[in-house]
């Protein structure tokens, strides 16, 4: 199923402690907040009177596009922030851990998992190597919008327009990245009809690259 992102403001105190139940209830950590957010959904708890905490803490997270639209959708009810709405599952989630159950949260990840590693065909890994610049560029974009060096670079590709054939910046750190056989393909053709290197094609996507 196709996944989202979201970027949230947390306490600091709060943070710690849901990525310290994260690695207990052996959940990745963006799952344990969606789950959260849900149950908290189902309860019914929002309270727009609570005084809102400092939310410090910069948080990327990804979920399935069907949750971030429910837990969208409860925000718009509640006619608060995203961020102040987590923040109370979370208050709620941390002063009832008794009482909730995260285990079919965890069964559905690892059906979901599965069923995707059943019908999908294994990706192959693909090297490649980068200018220190792009390098550099790709892991703050990654840190800003919460995708994937992989992600990126196949947008970048997707979007270019222009190409200098005789560009020979030094590409001096290596990378690599699982490509399905689509984008592989798509990649090298790219490369070929515009007779540059797949390297010089990644390079120069990224470097005129604009989100």
């Amino acid at each position: 199923m196709e996944k989202s992102t979201l970027t949230i403001h947390l306490p600091k105190e709060y943070y710690e402690k849901i990525k310290i139940d994260a690695v207990k209830n052996n959940m990745p950590f963006s799952d344990i907040i969606t789950a959260c957010a849900l149950l908290f959904i189902d309860s019914s708890s929002y309270n727009p009177k609570k005084p809102k905490k400092q939310n410090d803490t910069k948080v990327f997270m990804q979920l399935l596009e069907k949750d971030k639209k429910k837990i969208k959708k409860a925000v718009a009810e509640n006619q608060t922030t995203i961020s102040n709405f987590i923040c109370q599952a979370l208050d709620y989630y941390i002063n009832n851990k008794p009482i909730i159950e995260l285990s079919r949260f965890k069964k559905d990840k690892v059906n979901r998992n599965k069923a995707s590693t059943k019908n999908k065909k294994k990706p192959n890994p693909f090297t490649y190597q980068l200018t220190e610049e792009n390098d550099k560029k790709l892991r703050l974009l990654s840190i800003e919008t919460g995708k994937t060096r992989s992600q990126l670079i196949l947008e970048a590709i997707k979007k270019i327009n222009r190409y200098s054939p005789n560009d020979f910046s030094a590409k001096t750190v290596r990378s690599s990245m699982n490509l399905e056989e689509k984008d592989f393909l798509m990649i090298k053709n790219k490369a070929e009809k515009n007779n540059i290197s797949v390297a010089e094609l990644i390079n120069q996507a990224v470097k005129h690259y604009d989100t």
